[in-house]
């Protein structure tokens, strides 16, 4: 590898904009973890979604090389090629290609990994979570692996398999941040609210990631879907205040429900209206609607979740607005 990136280096000084230097550099800096310096190499290597040309001469520079190829380089020039087609969104494609390395090195880890994010990527989840579960059995030790089946588990409802796979990355691999806000997720969606502030508050006392708000947002959000307006808004609040602060949209909407949750409904019209200035969200809407029936002003209620039911929205918000002014109607 060092060698490759030498030559690569000295290449790309003649030709900045050849795909094939590019490339191997890219993987290099890939191999290595350094996802920061990829950016620049990426584009050069995979061009933009409107113009490919230059993944196609890799493609063809790689297909070259598997024509002369000797036996034991079947890995390495095959695995580019489907490598290149999952970078580049040709997932069927990348599909069809991993398959047939996958027959000739079941053990190829990587392989399993890279199949595994191209169904994914085309909702076919059930076969991405069978090879990711290959590749974690393969690398018992690579955080993304479990960190990757615990998001499809948490996606299909399987709660308890994601919580299983978070704590393993944790157990494992205590450094790999993005795991924590994960499972916080888990225990908002099973309803184990106190888990869910108990754990969050754990995360900042030990500063997993300090400054960042999404600790102290999550232990809010449990808070208020316990009923602990007060609490909630104390940690909206610090949510806010964080380097990497809850943005005013989302704080105007959550702080809006603390209010509304308390009876102190002039603060709270306030606080949404200023949400929805900023983006239509179901929620504010909702919510308004809410205020609204509050004041007993059933007119205002309608307008609002009516909002909710004509939108492009999800469908959970549409049947809880639906109820609503079914409620109004009685």
């Amino acid at each position: 590898p060092e060698k490759m990136f030498k030559i690569s280096s000295e290449w790309i000084k003649e030709e900045p904009d050849n795909p094939i230097p590019n490339y191997m550099i890219w993987t290099y800096y890939v191999n290595k973890g350094q996802r920061t310096k990829l950016k620049p190499f990426e584009k050069r290597a995979f061009g933009t979604s409107a113009d490919r040309s230059n993944a196609d001469k890799l493609i063809a520079f790689f297909e070259g090389l598997r024509a002369h190829k000797k036996k034991e380089d079947d890995l390495r020039y095959e695995s580019s090629i489907a490598h290149i087609c999952y970078n580049i969104n040709r997932y069927k494609k990348a599909i069809e290609l991993y398959d047939i390395l996958l027959d000739k090195f079941p053990d190829y880890a990587i392989g399993h990994m890279i199949i595994a994010k191209s169904y994914s990527a085309i909702g076919n989840d059930k076969a991405s979570i069978y090879h990711y579960k290959r590749a974690a059995r393969l690398q018992e030790n690579n955080p993304e692996v479990n960190y990757q089946l615990a998001y499809l588990y948490k996606k299909n409802k399987q709660y308890d398999a994601a919580e299983k796979a978070c704590k393993t990355v944790i157990r494992k691999n205590p450094e790999y941040i993005d795991v924590y806000p994960l499972l916080l997720r888990i225990y908002m969606d099973k309803k184990e609210y106190e888990q869910a502030i108990q754990s969050g508050k754990k995360m900042i006392d030990r500063k997993i990631d300090p400054d960042n708000y999404i600790f102290y947002f999550h232990v809010a959000n449990a808070y208020l879907n316990s009923g602990k307006y007060v609490e909630a808004l104390k940690y909206f609040n610090l949510a806010r205040k964080q380097k990497k602060k809850l943005n005013d949209n989302a704080y105007y909407d959550y702080a809006g429900r603390c209010y509304l949750g308390q009876g102190k409904l002039e603060e709270a019209e306030k606080l949404l209206l200023k949400s929805l200035a900023l983006k239509q969200y179901p929620s504010v809407y909702y919510y308004l609607g809410k205020l609204y029936e509050e004041k007993k002003d059933y007119s205002q209620a309608r307008k609002y979740y009516n909002k909710v039911m004509t939108g492009d929205f999800d469908k959970e918000w549409q049947s809880k607005a639906q109820e609503r002014l079914a409620n109004i109607s009685k």
